[in-house]
């Protein structure tokens, strides 16, 4: 009833005689049961080997992911850095627009070539015309035309 493996070796091979076998019984039992043994030992050892790389795996990514976490925290501050430069940077335009706007003396800008950028309605007021936009359009050579 026990399992044994059974190797036999022909002693006379080419003889004109009967042949002659050697016959090998080596029984299983102790075999298996170390096989069943070390199979637990290395399920063991392959589950210890899975856990240490998933904490290895963990550590490895919190280490990674703190630096891009900081500069997510970084980038949201610059967002909100930039967000409050672009509102004041839009105040100040109004300032400056309704200070341009609303004056009672001329303000011009001209461009390098001498040409009119922009007037405002006190200066077309000034040299006779409806609209700053009709000053602009008119005169090409503000310095000699007026």
């Amino acid at each position: 009833g026990e399992l044994h493996l059974v190797f036999f070796k022909r002693l006379n091979p080419g003889s004109q005689l009967a042949p002659a076998f050697q016959v090998c019984l080596y029984p299983l039992g102790d075999a298996l049961a170390r096989q069943k043994e070390m199979r637990w030992q290395i399920i063991g050892a392959g589950l210890l080997v899975i856990l240490a790389g998933f904490g290895a795996s963990h550590f490895i990514s919190a280490r990674f992911s703190a630096p891009v976490e900081r500069l997510a925290k970084d980038s949201a501050a610059n967002v909100e850095q930039r967000e409050r430069a672009e509102a004041a940077l839009e105040l100040t335009e109004q300032k400056y627009r309704s200070i341009f706007e609303n004056a009672v003396e001329g303000i011009f800008l001209l461009a390098p070539d001498g040409r009119f950028l922009s007037a405002n309605p006190a200066l077309a007021r000034i040299f006779g015309f409806q609209t700053p936009a009709e000053l602009v359009s008119e005169l090409d050579d503000p310095g000699y035309q007026l």
